[in-house]
């Protein structure tokens, strides 16, 4: 699948995964609603070195170890979440969604999927490689 480009540096990926590299990382963070009835989950996943990029200009400077990255990349995560979840919270009061806490994989030739989930996915090329967004919820 070749992906189609729809702005500056968005690509479109019908849904697919990007395509695998040597190396990719994923967080996965689920999201529950208050009383259990609405439950989802949010990937992203990512050529390692764009996955860096993105820790690293978190960061400031270059990271030192792999562990560095995988921190920076979860907390990147679970903030962008995290406000997320609040503007869905005000927006739908009584829903009280909250968030597991971020699981972090690294690999090669990764392939993650959630059969039960109905997701969006939006993907972004950057210099060093593709990263993409994918989130769902199940029944939904």
């Amino acid at each position: 699948m070749s992906p189609k480009r729809r702005r500056s540096g968005l690509l479109e990926l019908s849904g697919q995964a990007p395509p695998p590299s040597a190396e990719r990382v994923a967080v996965i963070l689920g999201m529950i609603s208050g009383d259990e009835s609405l439950k989802g989950r949010v990937l992203l996943d990512g050529d390692a070195e764009q996955i860096r990029d993105i820790a690293e200009g978190m960061n400031g400077e270059p990271l030192e170890t792999t562990t560095d990255l995988y921190f920076f990349i979860g907390e990147f995560t679970n903030m962008f979440c995290g406000r997320a979840i609040t503007v869905i919270n005000n927006a739908h009061r009584g829903m009280e969604f909250r968030l597991t806490p971020p699981a972090i994989l690294a690999g090669r030739h990764m392939d993650i999927t959630t059969p039960s989930i109905r997701s969006e996915s939006f993907a972004f090329a950057g210099g060093r490689g593709i990263v993409r967004l994918d989130v769902g919820f199940e029944g939904v």
